[in-house]
């Protein structure tokens, strides 16, 4: 069973684009994951060489609309690959919640 996405994913990848400033890199990998009411992302870069440069990492992020989005916990992954022409790739990782 299929869940709509998240209405944040659109900050997210505005927030991603918009931290991209060297032409030199062509693709950002992204993933996100739920713990408890938390919500932590980490970055990654990859270059004109295919080099992968991890970014950042964001822990314990509080983003209340997530959990009001799914309040069931049915899926706690996302992955997000963002190529700088645009084209972006969302996974959504379904687990059950014990």
């Amino acid at each position: 069973m299929e869940i709509d996405k998240p209405l944040y994913e659109d900050e997210i990848i505005s927030l991603v684009l918009h931290a991209i400033e060297d032409v030199s890199y062509t693709k950002i990998f992204l993933k996100c994951s739920i713990k408890g009411d938390t919500f932590s992302y980490n970055l990654e870069y990859e270059n004109v060489e295919n080099m992968r440069i991890k970014a950042e990492i964001w822990d314990s992020h509080e983003l209340s609309c997530l959990i009001k989005h799914d309040q069931r916990r049915r899926w706690n992954n996302l992955s997000m690959v963002i190529s700088v022409d645009g084209t972006i790739i969302s996974d959504y990782y379904f687990v059950q919640y014990l």
